[in-house]
């Protein structure tokens, strides 16, 4: 079996979720929390990984090396927070 990387594997989950969510962060960010975590965000969380996907854009748009990919960089910025939760990491 192959290992993906957090990093890779948050990369391809944001590749999915941009397809399926057109563009909004909103939609962006409920269906990464959906995916990974295996429900919705509460109002909160949602607010906060918003924020960050705009944070994140802002970014990536200022470095002329990412500057194309803003908005995909940011969303697998997301998705590998979301991977690396104590959430994932512990069972209750």
């Amino acid at each position: 079996a192959t290992f993906d990387s957090p990093a890779r594997s948050a990369k391809k989950l944001a590749e999915q979720i941009a397809a399926k969510s057109a563009g909004s962060t909103k939609l962006q960010a409920q269906e990464a929390w959906s995916r990974i975590l295996g429900h919705q965000p509460s109002e909160a969380e949602l607010s906060a990984a918003v924020a960050h996907l705009q944070t994140q854009q802002v970014q990536f748009e200022e470095n002329a090396a990412t500057k194309a990919k803003g908005a995909q960089l940011a969303l697998a910025s997301l998705c590998h927070v979301l991977l690396n939760t104590n959430e994932l990491i512990y069972v209750d």
